[in-house]
């Protein structure tokens, strides 16, 4: 019986480690539902004729999210985003360039700072004079939502 509650009680501390490190990530989660209290991210619709693409965002803060989306809500607050570009028929044929460059540092990458009530637009833009990757993650445009 002693060997039992030896071998226990550290499984039980373990799991209870677990268990608060699972729901203080689901609380600490900067993603929220809409509302005036939240700011709406969207990577979608691209504007190719002004060499703008759609993306979709895959994380916050170096945290992968679920399931990579093209709009999400957040609260408040700073935030690096990683996104996903989706380029269709890129400029100058870069597309093989493309496929050879993915890992160029921070191409796929945002910094904002968010406020409630207002819709940010995160795109891809094409831009001939980067080295590298030819493509950069860009805010397009912010507007009020909150009537």
């Amino acid at each position: 019986m002693q060997t039992q509650s030896i071998v226990f009680k550290p499984l039980f501390m373990v799991f209870l480690l677990l268990l608060s490190a699972v729901f203080g990530e689901l609380q600490a989660s900067p993603l929220t539902s809409a509302g005036d209290d939240a700011a709406q991210i969207v990577g979608s619709p691209g504007y190719q004729i002004k060499n703008l693409y759609r993306v979709g965002f895959v994380e916050i803060d170096g945290e992968n999210i679920v399931g990579a989306r093209n709009r999400m809500w957040l609260k408040p607050g700073r935030y690096t985003l990683t996104v996903q570009m989706f380029i269709e028929d890129p400029p100058g044929g870069t597309r093989t360039l493309l496929r050879s460059k993915l890992r160029d540092s921070g191409y796929n990458k945002i910094e904002l700072v968010v406020e409630a009530g207002k819709r940010y637009h995160v795109l891809a833009q094409y831009d001939s004079q980067r080295d590298g990757v030819p493509f950069r993650t860009v805010l397009h445009q912010v507007e009020s939502i909150v009537d």
